[in-house]
Protein backbone atom coordinates (compact mmCIF):
# COMPACT_ATOMS: atom_id res chain seq x y z
CA UNK A 1 0.00 0.00 0.00
CA UNK A 2 2.63 2.71 1.07
CA UNK A 3 4.25 1.41 -2.43
CA UNK A 4 1.31 3.09 -4.53
CA UNK A 5 1.05 5.77 -2.34
CA UNK A 6 4.64 6.55 -3.54
CA UNK A 7 4.15 5.91 -7.23
CA UNK A 8 0.91 8.02 -7.36
CA UNK A 9 3.31 10.71 -5.72
CA UNK A 10 6.17 10.25 -8.15
CA UNK A 11 3.30 9.71 -11.17
CA UNK A 12 2.17 13.34 -10.30
CA UNK A 13 4.85 15.34 -9.93
CA UNK A 14 6.16 13.73 -13.47
CA UNK A 15 3.11 14.89 -15.41
CA UNK A 16 1.42 13.13 -17.91
CA UNK A 17 2.79 11.04 -20.84
CA UNK A 18 1.61 13.07 -23.43
CA UNK A 19 3.53 15.94 -20.87
CA UNK A 20 6.57 14.38 -21.07
CA UNK A 21 6.60 14.21 -25.09
CA UNK A 22 5.27 10.68 -25.36
CA UNK A 23 2.46 11.91 -27.94
CA UNK A 24 1.57 9.90 -30.92
CA UNK A 25 5.17 10.56 -32.86
CA UNK A 26 6.75 8.78 -29.80
CA UNK A 27 4.19 5.79 -30.50
CA UNK A 28 5.02 5.76 -34.14
CA UNK A 29 8.89 5.98 -32.84
CA UNK A 30 7.78 2.87 -30.16
CA UNK A 31 6.28 0.45 -32.56
CA UNK A 32 9.36 0.92 -35.09
CA UNK A 33 11.39 0.12 -32.31
CA UNK A 34 9.49 -2.72 -31.49
CA UNK A 35 9.70 -4.46 -34.77
CA UNK A 36 12.99 -3.29 -35.97
CA UNK A 37 13.85 -5.53 -32.84
CA UNK A 38 11.73 -8.01 -33.58
CA UNK A 39 9.60 -7.63 -30.15
CA UNK A 40 12.20 -8.64 -28.61
CA UNK A 41 14.11 -6.70 -25.52
CA UNK A 42 18.14 -6.37 -26.88
CA UNK A 43 19.05 -6.84 -22.92
CA UNK A 44 18.05 -10.56 -21.76
CA UNK A 45 16.08 -11.29 -25.14
CA UNK A 46 12.51 -11.62 -23.50
CA UNK A 47 9.78 -12.07 -26.01
CA UNK A 48 5.96 -11.72 -25.52
CA UNK A 49 4.05 -15.25 -25.84
CA UNK A 50 2.44 -14.42 -28.58
CA UNK A 51 6.08 -13.37 -31.06
CA UNK A 52 7.54 -16.11 -29.05
CA UNK A 53 4.79 -18.85 -30.18
CA UNK A 54 5.14 -17.39 -33.62
CA UNK A 55 8.74 -17.74 -33.97
CA UNK A 56 8.24 -21.41 -32.54
CA UNK A 57 5.94 -22.48 -34.78
CA UNK A 58 8.15 -20.86 -37.68
CA UNK A 59 5.80 -18.40 -38.87
CA UNK A 60 5.80 -14.51 -39.32
CA UNK A 61 5.26 -12.22 -36.13
CA UNK A 62 1.62 -11.34 -35.70
CA UNK A 63 0.08 -7.42 -36.88
CA UNK A 64 1.78 -5.24 -34.65
CA UNK A 65 -1.73 -4.53 -33.04
CA UNK A 66 -2.25 -7.79 -31.94
CA UNK A 67 0.66 -7.98 -30.17
CA UNK A 68 0.57 -4.38 -28.86
CA UNK A 69 -2.74 -5.42 -27.48
CA UNK A 70 -0.73 -8.27 -26.00
CA UNK A 71 1.54 -5.80 -24.18
CA UNK A 72 -0.89 -3.51 -23.33
CA UNK A 73 -3.03 -6.29 -21.44
CA UNK A 74 0.56 -7.15 -19.71
CA UNK A 75 1.21 -3.95 -19.00
CA UNK A 76 -1.96 -3.40 -17.25
CA UNK A 77 -2.32 -6.73 -15.21
CA UNK A 78 1.61 -5.72 -14.03
CA UNK A 79 3.06 -8.10 -15.92
CA UNK A 80 6.35 -8.15 -18.26
CA UNK A 81 6.54 -5.84 -21.06
CA UNK A 82 8.51 -4.05 -23.72
CA UNK A 83 9.43 -0.40 -23.35
CA UNK A 84 11.05 1.83 -26.22
CA UNK A 85 14.20 2.75 -24.25
CA UNK A 86 15.93 6.10 -25.06
CA UNK A 87 19.87 5.01 -25.51
CA UNK A 88 21.14 8.28 -24.80
CA UNK A 89 18.47 9.11 -21.87
CA UNK A 90 16.70 12.40 -22.77
CA UNK A 91 17.58 14.58 -20.21
CA UNK A 92 21.27 13.98 -21.77
CA UNK A 93 20.41 14.45 -25.22
CA UNK A 94 16.98 16.09 -26.05
CA UNK A 95 17.85 16.35 -29.55
CA UNK A 96 17.68 12.82 -29.70
CA UNK A 97 13.74 12.55 -28.85
CA UNK A 98 12.49 10.80 -32.35
CA UNK A 99 15.93 9.23 -33.51
CA UNK A 100 15.39 5.69 -34.27
CA UNK A 101 19.29 4.61 -33.53
CA UNK A 102 18.65 5.98 -30.16
CA UNK A 103 16.09 3.96 -29.21
CA UNK A 104 16.36 0.24 -28.42
CA UNK A 105 13.90 -2.69 -27.16
CA UNK A 106 13.91 -3.56 -23.86
CA UNK A 107 11.80 -5.28 -21.17
CA UNK A 108 10.23 -3.42 -18.28
CA UNK A 109 12.80 -5.66 -16.11
CA UNK A 110 15.96 -4.33 -17.85
CA UNK A 111 14.35 -0.60 -18.60
CA UNK A 112 14.10 -0.41 -14.63
CA UNK A 113 17.56 -1.35 -14.05
CA UNK A 114 18.89 0.40 -16.82
CA UNK A 115 17.13 3.50 -15.22
CA UNK A 116 18.34 2.86 -11.61
CA UNK A 117 21.83 2.55 -12.95
CA UNK A 118 21.04 5.69 -14.82
CA UNK A 119 20.21 7.92 -11.64
CA UNK A 120 22.46 6.29 -9.72
CA UNK A 121 20.63 3.19 -7.71
CA UNK A 122 21.57 0.01 -7.27
CA UNK A 123 18.73 -2.46 -8.39
CA UNK A 124 16.87 -3.69 -4.96
CA UNK A 125 18.26 -6.77 -3.49
CA UNK A 126 15.66 -9.26 -4.80
CA UNK A 127 15.60 -7.60 -7.90
CA UNK A 128 14.69 -10.00 -10.86
CA UNK A 129 17.44 -10.49 -12.89
CA UNK A 130 16.59 -12.22 -16.55
CA UNK A 131 20.04 -11.70 -17.46
CA UNK A 132 20.89 -14.35 -14.86
CA UNK A 133 17.33 -16.39 -16.35
CA UNK A 134 19.28 -16.29 -19.58
CA UNK A 135 22.50 -17.72 -18.64
CA UNK A 136 20.22 -20.64 -16.70
CA UNK A 137 18.65 -21.21 -20.52
CA UNK A 138 15.31 -20.35 -18.94
CA UNK A 139 13.62 -17.03 -19.50
CA UNK A 140 10.56 -16.41 -17.57
CA UNK A 141 7.60 -17.18 -19.25
CA UNK A 142 9.54 -20.21 -21.54
CA UNK A 143 7.45 -23.20 -20.73
CA UNK A 144 10.46 -25.69 -18.50
CA UNK A 145 11.94 -28.04 -20.36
Amino acid sequence: MHQQALQRSYDDRRGSRIERGYDEHHERLRVLCFQRDEWRCRECGWEPDVVRDCRLAGVDAPPAEVVLEELRRAKNAGERHLHADHIVPIAVSPGRRQDLDNAQTLCDWCHRRKTMKENGLRPVVGMATPTADRQAGQLPGDQPR
